[in-house]
């Protein structure tokens, strides 16, 4: 542009313009474009998470806290006894006798406590 060439109004209006969009446009790509790299580069790494947790796994602390608190989970998720009764059904209908299989030959082990079906 030379020191002649004045802008116009519209032409003012039409850079004016142009650049309010283009300033608003970096403002909301730059935060979104950290985001992906804080994403990318920290949340996505697998590796570095399991080397930050896997001593944990081995401390008996941790492991009965997470026993107890799946096991809570199970708990009020699944009512046992509907759940071997239905298994058991399920069995039956699939042509299993309601009993358990008699013992191998050569066992060396015979169970006295007879077996009732419910």
């Amino acid at each position: 542009m030379s020191a002649a060439h004045k802008p116009s109004a519209p032409e003012r209006i039409a850079r004016a313009t142009a650049s309010a969009v283009l300033i608003v446009v970096t403002c909301i790509l730059v935060p979104v474009a950290l985001m992906t790299v804080w994403v990318h580069d920290i949340a996505l790494d697998t590796d570095r998470y399991v080397k930050t947790v896997a001593p944990l796994a081995t401390e008996p602390a941790i492991q009965d806290a997470a026993v107890d608190r799946i096991s809570e989970a199970v708990d009020v998720r699944i009512d046992g006894d509907r759940a071997a009764a239905d298994l058991a059904g399920w069995l039956r209908s699939q042509g299993l006798p309601p009993g358990p299989p008699p013992p191998s030959r050569g066992s060396g082990r015979r169970s006295t406590r007879p077996w009732t079906a419910r």
